[in-house]
């Protein structure tokens, strides 16, 4: 399946974790509202296309695991100004 966009409207989430579920398609743009957002984890899916720019409105992002997925494009920058991050695990992707 997929990852529906209203998911993020739960905005109060601090911790999600949806690795190895063979989720295929985009990430919504709209999980970019996790404001409170501390731990997320994608890993190990199908996904495509590439990491939202609004990645970067998740302040307090401490663990960023999109690992094993098929991911492409640039990463955002805003990612690498998150003040927060730990731990941001993104090999095995087609970055570029």
């Amino acid at each position: 399946g997929t990852i529906p966009s209203e998911v993020g409207l739960l905005s109060k989430l601090t911790l999600l974790n949806i690795d190895s579920n063979e989720l295929t398609g985009t990430i919504p743009t709209e999980l970019g509202s996790f404001t409170n957002m501390v731990e997320f984890d994608l890993d190990f899916n199908k996904l495509t296309g590439t990491l939202p720019t609004e990645f970067g409105q998740m302040t307090v992002l401490k663990d960023l695991d999109i690992r094993g997925n098929k991911l492409s494009g640039p990463i955002p920058s805003e990612i690498f100004n998150l003040a927060k991050m730990t731990m941001l695990r993104f090999d095995d992707n087609m970055f570029s």
